[in-house]
């Protein structure tokens, strides 16, 4: 029983560590993307870097892929496939094509090519 809540304490203090630092990102990080648009160039690479974090993030908890592979690359293997796809890959493709055609497709990185789906 004690084995468990040391468990459990250390799970919420992983949860509670880790969990800050992307609630602040959520908030900090559209103000500082207007804050470039506004031409504050300095701030470009935190922006960048954090943005990419949050997608590799995103890429591995809500869509179970790999940790260091973004969500645009993730559904470009989906595509590239051929299977059927999962809801979220039509929206992703869509989503990003309004910015770049074909973005999900190019942006396969190339350790995850051939990696099963």
């Amino acid at each position: 029983m004690i084995a468990r809540l040391r468990q459990a304490a250390l799970g919420l203090l992983f949860w509670v560590a880790f969990g800050i630092p992307v609630l602040m990102s959520l908030i900090v990080l559209p103000l500082f993307i207007l804050a470039y648009a506004c031409g504050a160039e300095n701030i470009r690479p935190w922006v960048y870097r954090v943005g990419k974090a949050l997608d590799q993030t995103s890429n591995a908890v809500l869509f179970g892929g790999h940790p260091k592979e973004t969500v645009s690359s993730h559904a470009g293997r989906w595509i590239v496939s051929g299977r059927d796809m999962p809801l979220w890959v039509p929206v992703v493709d869509y989503a990003t094509g309004i910015f770049e055609a074909e973005h999900c497709v190019k942006s396969i990185e190339e350790p995850f090519i051939f990696e099963v789906l």
